[in-house]
Parts: structure tokens; sequence; C-alpha cells
């Protein structure tokens, strides 16, 4: 779903930039969680007639589904037709998503039907709580489905790992009372499993994860600061899947960034 947001909203600040309408295809059926999705010409009728149209090629399609397309051609092509289906996950046009970031944000308001369970419930917990101390919330999203199979299971992780990890965040928070929420896509899921018995627990972390290094990836400043430096895009960030051709390939995009912005902070 992340990924059809991302590329949709690249597409949406194009066609805002250049006076065009454009109508969103899986958020008017497969996602329809968000405002968009009840917004003008966002319809599944709309959606299977273009498809149609287009598989018939009685459509025109801009295609950037190769990283080496020639993408000035593409833009002609999509600013010569009046109506047009736009594909591909090179279709990037980072600017213009800045340009009109508050726009798309408002767009994917996520709907109140979906959000006042969850705020309900988080307030029930809060009220259920000790007053005299805030709890540290820990939130773990355990994704399986395609990942299972998704670059040989690259990202797959099992159970031992997530309760690995919970054990040793806990281990970095003595004293403090930690309250943890797992949400996840696995309906074998147990997530009493995860979370370790107190006596269980080491007084201190006593190895290297071999997912992320000890002393950043738990740094909320330093994982913040990697965050600015890669402009919110979210698999750049630390933990994020973004696909190396070669090792350090991600790394590298933003070592100068990360560099010039301690320069400037003085941090």
């Amino acid at each position: 779903m992340c990924n059809n947001l991302l590329q949709f909203a690249h597409v949406y600040a194009w066609a805002r930039e250049h006076g065009r309408s454009v109508m969103s295809m899986r958020f008017s059926y497969k996602y329809p969680y968000f405002k968009i999705s009840h917004s003008s010409f966002v319809s599944c009728p709309l959606y299977v007639c273009a498809k149609w149209l287009a598989a018939l090629r009685l459509l025109p399609t801009a295609s950037f589904k190769h990283a080496d397309c020639d993408v000035a051609a593409l833009e002609q092509k999509m600013l010569s037709h009046r109506h047009i289906v736009v594909s591909g996950w090179y279709a990037r046009w980072y600017d213009l998503f800045l340009k009109y970031r508050d726009e798309i944000c408002d767009l994917f308001t996520i709907d109140p039907q979906y959000t006042q369970r969850v705020t309900e419930w988080m307030a029930k917990q809060e009220s259920a709580g000790s007053t005299s101390e805030k709890p540290l919330r820990l939130g773990v999203h355990i994704r399986r489905g395609d990942y299972a199979e998704w670059l040989g299971g690259r990202y797959y992780y099992s159970d031992d790992v997530y309760a690995a990890h919970i054990s040793r965040f806990i281990s970095l928070m003595p004293g403090r009372r930690i309250e943890i929420y797992i949400a996840g896509n696995d309906p074998n899921l147990d997530p009493s499993s995860l979370v370790p018995h107190p006596s269980s627990l080491p007084h201190h972390p006593s190895s290297h994860s071999s997912l992320f290094p000890l002393h950043s990836s738990l740094n909320l400043m330093e994982s913040c600061r990697w965050g600015i430096v890669s402009g919110g895009f979210a698999c750049f960030y630390y933990g994020g899947t973004y696909f190396e051709q070669s090792e350090g390939e991600k790394r590298s995009h933003l070592q100068e960034l990360y560099n010039q912005y301690l320069e400037q902070t003085g941090l």
C-alpha cells in the first residue's frame, strides 16, 4: 500500500504542477481507507474502464518501469494527451513531491472510522496506567505475507529475532515502565511469546545485533538526523528496505548530506 501511495503522490504532484486532473487507481477499490478514496473520479468502474482501455491500446500509457527510461520523452507524451495512464516505479518528481507535500498528506488522511477505534483504545490504556509515571511505548510492526518470498525472504524474520530485539530494547531502559504494542498480518502470531518475562532480562546488553548497530539504531537523535537528511523518504531510514545494488550504496547516497547537516547545526 505504501508503495502505491508513493507512486501516486509523485504523479499527483506532476499533474498538479501542470494543471492536470489525476485519479487514483488502487485507492479507488483496494485501499479505500483515505480521504482520496471518496474524491471525484475515484471509483472502481472508472478504474476497470481505464485498465481495459489501456490493455486494448485505446488509451495511451506512459510507462516508467525501467531505471533507464526516457523521462523527458515520457513527460512530453503525458503533456500531449488529455487522458493517459501513468505507471511504473521510476515516475519520480521529488521537487514537486515536496512542493505539494501538504496537499498529498491531506489527501491521504485516514478515515475517522479507522482511527477512532485506535484513539479510543489508546485513551483507555492511558487512563488505566499510572498517573505518576508516563510509560515508554514501543511499537513493533511484524510484516509477514509477501515478505516470506520477496527478495528471497531477505526481510522476513522469525519470532525469535523480534523477541530478541524487544528484550534488548527493554534492557537499555532500566527502571522505565515500558508498554509494548505489536501489530502484524500473521494470524498465527502470538504476541505474548515475544514479550520477555522480567526475570529473563539481562542487566546489560552483552552482544551486538546482526540487524542494526547497537549505538545508533536505538539512538533517537541519531535516527532523527538520518531521517532529516534523507528528505523524509522511508526507504533511506535506519531499517528501511532500500534494495542496494552494492554494499554501502544506501549510506553513500546520504553520507555527504549527513556531514553537511552536522556542520550546519554544530551537532
